[in-house]
């Protein structure tokens, strides 16, 4: 008999009322953690940027955070 390891995963959706520049929308669940960001282009011209240096941070706390538990390995961030 196998068994089999169910995987959910979800959108974290940045709510996107008014003028809002950069908006962040943060979820843990289940042992992970699920970035959200949208970003207005018109008033941050250098979006892709902001979003590698995002990256970045994301990656470097994961190195502070140390090694996982075994069988909850976190994906890499993926960028769009």
């Amino acid at each position: 008999m196998s068994r089999r390891r169910a995987h959910h995963r979800f959108l974290s959706w940045v709510p996107c009322t008014g003028p809002i520049g950069v908006g962040l929308s943060i979820c843990s669940y289940a042992g992970h953690l699920t970035l959200g960001v949208a970003v207005d282009t018109a008033l941050v011209p250098d979006a892709d940027d902001l979003l590698r240096a995002l990256s970045d941070e994301v990656s470097a706390l994961r190195q502070l955070a140390g090694p996982v538990r075994a069988g909850s390995e976190p994906e890499s961030p993926s960028m769009p």
